[in-house]
């Protein structure tokens, strides 16, 4: 597992939280989970959250690095992603439907570094979305209202086969789904320690 580069602040305590890692190649690794009610985020709180490591930028949205992914363009089956993108700037965004048809989507303000590690969050609480970026709160949020419910499975690592070539490209660990708990709600310490099974924990690998 890649270490921070030198000089960069903050780099040596994600790191030590986050060895043993998942590697992906940026073409053909991923995880993959059944379909199953625990992923369908329906229009309660939740948290999905992660400590992601870019070997590469991503490039344009059509080839973005996603992190958890239950959204297929076709057959009517968008639910949820998030990714990175560089359609505005290596950005962490978040889309999902209500309909599975139409995207909304939130998109941070600050941007993500390749190699170093970010932990990354996205949190539904009491129905306003919003994303945080190493515990920093991003100004711009969404109105959830109720996910759609896709048939399809969870994928982390890469988009559904549908939609592009949008596998990560680097290392992910403590990918984490909290169905039913705002576990993050204003500015916080990253933890320093791995992620834990906390109340509501649908997944923690």
């Amino acid at each position: 597992l890649p270490d921070t580069p030198s000089g960069v602040s903050g780099g040596s305590k994600l790191a030590k939280i986050t060895k043993g890692a998942v590697a992906f190649d940026g073409s053909a690794d991923y995880l993959s989970l059944a379909d199953n009610a625990d992923f369908d985020l329906g229009s309660g709180d939740f948290t999905l959250d992660a400590y992601v490591y870019q070997n590469n930028a991503a490039s344009t949205a059509s080839n973005s690095h996603i992190i958890f992914n239950k959204w297929e363009n076709s057959g009517n089956q968008k639910s949820y992603a998030l990714r990175i993108t560089d359609s505005s700037g290596q950005k962490l965004q978040f889309l999902w439907s209500t309909d599975g048809s139409t995207n909304n989507s939130i998109t941070s303000s600050d941007s993500l570094s390749v190699n170093r590690w970010h932990h990354v969050a996205v949190v539904n609480d009491g129905g306003t979305l919003t994303l945080f970026i190493d515990g920093i709160r991003q100004p711009t949020t969404g109105s959830a209202g109720t996910f759609y419910e896709s048939t399809e499975g969870l994928l982390i690592g890469r988009t559904n086969a549908d939609s592009g070539s949008q596998y990560f490209d680097g290392f992910i660990s403590n990918a984490r789904v909290i169905k039913g708990t705002a576990l993050y709600t204003s500015r916080f310490t990253p933890p320093t320690a791995p992620l834990t099974n906390v109340t509501n924990t649908k997944l923690l690998c």
